[in-house]
């Protein structure tokens, strides 16, 4: 009987070390568990974070690129602006080197006018000053007769 007991007793010892191993086991699941999550909620919020800062670094780049953008539009405008002032300016010129052309030109054909005139004045007062000397009627050869005709 005593050795009944003390197989009993053993038994119980065996039974209660199994119970405590198993509640050790279930006990380091659950903390496993928790840890796991804990771990995952960790990287889930890390992951957010970096996300976040992410975006906060591809908008600080994305702006930066469209006041680049607008900054170059508005150089190519002022440009435009610029080559438009320089065109109205060319126009203008040549509207006055065209005036000055047109009046050379008027000018140029009054000459021709006075230059014809002049000459027919010369001729004129050649064929008097010939006609004197010869003693014969302006505008008639010395060779033809009053009529006009050779003699």
């Amino acid at each position: 009987m005593i050795k009944e007991g003390w197989n009993n007793s053993e038994q119980v010892l065996k039974e209660i070390k199994a119970k405590e191993i198993e509640n050790i086991k279930a006990t380091i699941a659950l903390e496993s568990q928790k840890k796991i999550k804990e771990l995952e909620t960790t990287h889930q919020q890390e992951q957010l974070h970096y996300k976040k800062e992410m975006k906060k670094a591809l908008e600080k780049t994305l702006a930066g690129l469209k006041m680049s953008y607008e900054d170059e539009i508005r150089l190519l405008k002022k440009n435009v602006k610029d080559q438009d002032k320089k065109i109205t300016l060319l126009k203008k010129m040549c509207v006055r080197k065209d005036t000055q052309i047109q009046m050379l030109e008027e000018k140029a054909q009054s000459n021709e006018k006075q230059d014809k005139l002049q000459k027919e004045h010369r001729d004129i007062l050649f064929e008097l000053a010939r006609a004197f000397k010869e003693g014969t009627t302006p505008g008639k050869d010395s060779t033809t007769n009053e009529s006009g005709t050779p003699y």
